[in-house]
């Protein structure tokens, strides 16, 4: 079928047709009259309505868009090879495609997710072999690089060189990855087979390489056979402008790194090097591989054109680097690379080699290089936002990059003196500086890269770069511990833990319940539903209550609900009400829920309550391992691990006192030994401060109780003492102590009436005494004008008035001074009494019981067995149309 039959009968029938009806909207003739945010909207709509369309299309028909060199419809589908039996999917594409159409084509038609990070391979075509050392650490570290990011690992497609080592490599490992291959169509061995397939599937063999043209390589997993119209040796080399573009839209275009590494190679891969140097990208250059790479090395360690010396393969091979790379076109780009590096102060470049005493230099394997040779470039002074490294212009004068910063701080200096910024806007940077902006964005997302590669000590890097004096625990360690902690990185985790100033304040919970996991979290059908509806309010960061209040309402009712269906009603949920901010009991329970039980040990060593965490823990392990059969006996085991963690915080006590201290201490409802009761901990019940602390509660002498029964009493006793409390010493001693007081306390009552007479008559003189010195004064000073007005007579009365009230009050004060004393000897009302002892409760209930069997004895020993009848009578008619009485539930 047609490409057009399909489009216009298939579902994007109507979608293909928007754009083209709503190109009109935006008419002066129909946008005139409008407001302009309605001109705006209808802008915005229109171009998402564009976007979509031209998204859905690629999707469908990507290859009908594309064409050959010749005009002619490009070539798609599937290669097997059956020697590695392994399947790619190529595409067949003119050297005039645009990237922006190549990168629609693999993300959409491929469906290849954007990466996060290329790593571009150049290099030698001719076969090579790299020394036993650099090569395990070579195939090592580039599948670490590639496989802790979603990274895209692009070479030139052939069974050659470099490409072969790089490829086979990756495949080796096991680890699936995109592997994109840029070859000259011209230049491929049994092209003819890749005609014409239109979305079939095409097998091709190994054959031997020429210069007229090389095999495909079977590991890489998608060819991009670029149709230039040149056979065979004219072929070779068309494929590269393509390719460039590509990479370079990407970095440019979507802000993805892309690091270039140097295997090898020729004079040729020079233009290459000097090409990414010169936009900036960082470069790792394998230097012990020969060819181009050793030259790069020499010639930027040494001081010219006379450093290029002979270099020895691992077989004895010599290679005379001065006559190979001595011409003058050569030396002039191993001149611009050195500048080029200089420029960057060192940064630009960096060299993965072996010393003379054949041990790496630096670092342990490729994934360190390559992830410092970006993280060196980003966390760098100067760059733009795709982390390159831009070249200073003259001495004095504004860099490119700085001359619209300047414009704006300019524009922007009389808004300054009249409004303040906002801490949101001066902690980013938007708007007073763009170039710290982009720096801070650069540092975040090395440190995020760096974080997604599980590298602690390349975070500690950068966060010693970064202008910290006081050692904080700044907002960039905040968001790197957020990252952490959603993509679990216990390295980094423990490093962020030993920052001064560590806090859990800024951690959104409830976003981390979001990450997949493959486990219970994900199977709970009721709490994904949850965090579903409320997606909008677990993103929300612009407050840490807010983050947290979401995930009391979210994550603590879920949990409330666990518990109820456990029938341990605040259980599992007291935590999550019990703080007002995140805790490390919080991302504890967050980590066993995983069953990622190495962060839980971090951050159980941090609580507070290690002892009843631990508790939880052990029944949170029972709890998911009844629902996920499979990992049953593992749970089991983790179980009963933090069970006896438990019991070894308990050993630890100096002493039983200190024992009792942490067994009874109450958080919400529950002690640690009601805890334990409460989640049928055997093992720490046994222990021997649970069941000496038992054995206290039995006869009531702990904290909280006001009656301690002897420890030797017998059961006869304390029955008779509870079914006869007028014989009970507890109730006796309560009555006399009761007597005793009311005496004293109509004693003291007496005593206090008459020192309060006394008080108040003494009051009394000094007043009167206090009056008989007033008057004293006033007669002898000034007489009052008879003529004053009404006015001043009244201020005069008012002041007066008020010393008087003044007087009272003290007098009043004074005369109550006993009121406190009685206040202070209100009872405690809440220590348990006696009938609230465990054994006395026992007691009394083992006694019922048994009164019960005695009474149900005696009233069958009256029950005459002779007289119930063997059989009944049969029913009569009569009895048998009665109504039958409906039975009642």
């Amino acid at each position: 079928m047609r490409s057009t039959d399909r489009i216009g009968a298939g579902p994007y029938a109507r979608l293909a047709e928007t754009p083209r009806r709503k190109a009109g909207a935006l008419s002066y003739a129909n946008t005139k009259n409008l407001p302009e945010a309605e001109i705006h909207r209808r802008a915005a709509q229109l171009i998402q309505d564009r976007f979509v369309h031209a998204d859905a299309v690629m999707r469908c028909f990507g290859p009908a868009i594309l064409c050959r060199s010749g005009g002619d419809p490009s070539d798609f589908g599937d290669v097997n090879f059956p020697e590695l039996n392994t399947q790619s999917k190529f595409l067949v594409l003119a050297d005039t495609s645009t990237p922006q159409q190549v990168s629609r084509f693999v993300e959409k038609f491929w469906g290849l997710e954007k990466p996060e990070i290329i790593i571009s391979v150049t290099g030698s075509a001719l076969d090579f072999e790299l020394h036993p050392i650099l090569q395990r650490a070579f195939d090592k570290g580039l599948t670490a690089a590639a496989s802790a990011a979603n990274a895209w690992v692009i070479t030139g497609g052939t069974d050659t060189g470099v490409m072969k080592l790089v490829a086979s490599s990756l495949s080796s490992s096991g680890v699936s990855m995109p592997i994109l291959g840029f070859s000259p169509f011209g230049a491929i061995n049994e092209r003819e087979k890749l005609e014409r397939v239109y979305g079939g599937a095409s097998t091709m063999v190994s054959t031997k390489a020429t210069k007229d043209g090389a095999p495909l390589n079977a590991h890489h997993t998608h060819f991009l056979l670029v149709d230039s119209g040149k056979h065979g040796v004219k072929a070779w080399g068309t494929e590269i402008n393509l390719r460039v573009a590509f990479e370079s839209f990407y970095l440019e275009r979507k802000s993805v790194p892309m690091v270039l590494l140097v295997v090898q190679g020729g004079p040729g891969t020079l233009a290459t090097v000097l090409e990414t140097a010169k936009k900036g990208s960082p470069i790792v250059v394998v230097a012990d591989s020969g060819g181009a790479a050793t030259a790069i090395k020499q010639y930027i360690e040494g001081h010219g054109e006379g450093s290029l010396s002979n270099w020895t393969s691992p077989h004895g091979k010599v290679e005379d680097l001065a006559v190979k790379f001595g011409t003058e076109k050569p030396l002039g780009q191993l001149r611009e690379i050195r500048k080029c590096n200089e420029e960057s102060g060192g940064k630009l470049i960096t060299l993965f080699q072996v010393n003379n005493d054949g041990v790496l230099e630096a670092t342990e394997d490729m994934s360190n290089v390559l992830l410092q040779a970006i993280v060196r470039l980003w966390v760098a002074g100067g760059g733009d936002s795709a982390g390159r490294i831009t070249p200073p212009d003259r001495p004095g004068t504004p860099s490119s990059l700085a001359q619209p910063a300047l414009a704006l701080r300019e524009s922007n200096a009389s808004l300054s003196s009249q409004s303040m910024a906002s801490p949101e806007s001066s902690a980013l940077g938007t708007a007073a500086d763009p170039l710290q902006h982009a720096q801070r964005r650069r540092r975040m997302r090395a440190i995020q890269l760096a974080v997604k590669w599980n590298r602690p000590l390349v975070v500690e890097a950068i966060f010693k770069e970064q202008h910290n004096p006081k050692g904080e625990f700044t907002k960039s360690h905040q968001l790197a511990l957020q990252y952490a902690l959603e993509l679990r990185r216990y390295d980094v985790i423990r490093l962020l833990m030993g920052y001064q100033g560590f806090s859990l304040q800024f951690v959104n919970l409830c976003k981390l319940y979001l990450v997949p996991n493959d486990g219970f979290l994900d199977s709970d059908e009721k709490l994904q539903r949850e965090l579903l509806t409320n997606q909008g309010r677990i993103r929300d960061t612009t407050s840490p209550r807010r983050s947290y209040e979401c995930f009391q309402d979210v994550i603590g009712i879920w949990l409330k609900n666990i518990d109820k269906a456990e029938g341990r009603p605040g259980v599992l949920s007291l935590s999550a009400f019990a703080e007002t901010a995140p805790h490390f009991a919080h991302l504890f329970t967050w980590s066993v829920f995983l069953g990622e039980y190495s962060i839980a040990d971090l951050f159980w060593r941090e609580c507070d309550d290690p002892a009843r965490v631990a508790l939880l823990g052990s029944h949170q392990c029972l709890l998911i391992g009844n629902k996920m059969v499979t990992s049953k006996e593992r749970l089991e085991e983790q179980a009963e691990r933090y069970e006896q963690v438990a019991v070894d915080v308990i050993n630890a006590a100096d002493s039983q006192t200190d024992a009792f201290a942490v067994l009874e201490h109450k958080e919400g409802r529950f002690s640690l030994l009601d805890l334990a009761l409460q989640l049928e901990m055997k093992r720490f019940l046994a222990h021997r401060h649970c069941q000496a602390l038992l054995d206290r509660m039995w006869n009531g002498r702990h904290a909280g109780s006001s009656v301690e029964l002897p420890e030797n009493i017998s059961m006869t006793a304390l029955l008779w003492r509870a079914t006869m409390p007028l014989t009970n010493p507890h109730y006796t001693a309560k009555a006399r102590s009761l007597y005793q007081k009311k005496t004293q306390d109509e004693a003291s009552k007496k005593a206090r009436a008459g020192l309060k007479v006394e008080r108040m008559l003494a009051i009394a003189k000094d007043a009167m005494r206090a009056a008989r010195v007033e008057a004293t004064n006033a007669m002898a000073a000034e007489p009052a004008d008879l003529n004053e007005s009404s006015v001043v007579r009244r201020k005069r009365f008012t002041d007066y008035a008020e010393k008087q009230r003044n007087h009272f009050t003290k007098f009043k004060a004074r005369a109550r001074g006993g009121v406190g004393a009685k206040l202070a000897q209100a009872a405690d009302s809440a220590k348990k009494g006696f009938y609230q002892v465990p054994s006395v409760i026992f007691v009394l209930r083992f006694f019922m019981h048994c009164l019960f069997l005695v009474l149900y004895t005696y009233v069958l020993s009256y029950v005459d067995i002779s007289k119930i009848p063997e059989s009944y009578p049969a029913l009569s008619d009569a009895e048998k149309a009665l109504p039958l009485p409906l039975a009642t539930t």
